[in-house]
């Protein structure tokens, strides 16, 4: 496998851990049964959103770099 598939797949890789994390988020914001919400599934939608976005943007540059 040359590099640039290598770092291509990766990319592909932290993508898919991004939806697995976003998709988390949005259980804990929106399907979590707890009324009202707590400042506790904030503060884990918090983690899990940026923790999505970290991984989507490195996703996304070594995809693009690949």
């Amino acid at each position: 496998m040359a590099d640039g598939e290598h770092t291509r797949t990766l990319g592909v890789v932290s993508l898919g851990i991004a939806l697995l994390l976003f998709g988390g988020a949005s259980f804990f914001l929106f399907l979590y049964p707890v009324e009202p919400l707590t400042p506790f599934v904030y503060a884990i939608t918090a983690v899990l959103s940026v923790g999505g976005a970290g991984f989507l943007v490195t996703g996304l540059r070594r995809i693009v770099s690949g």
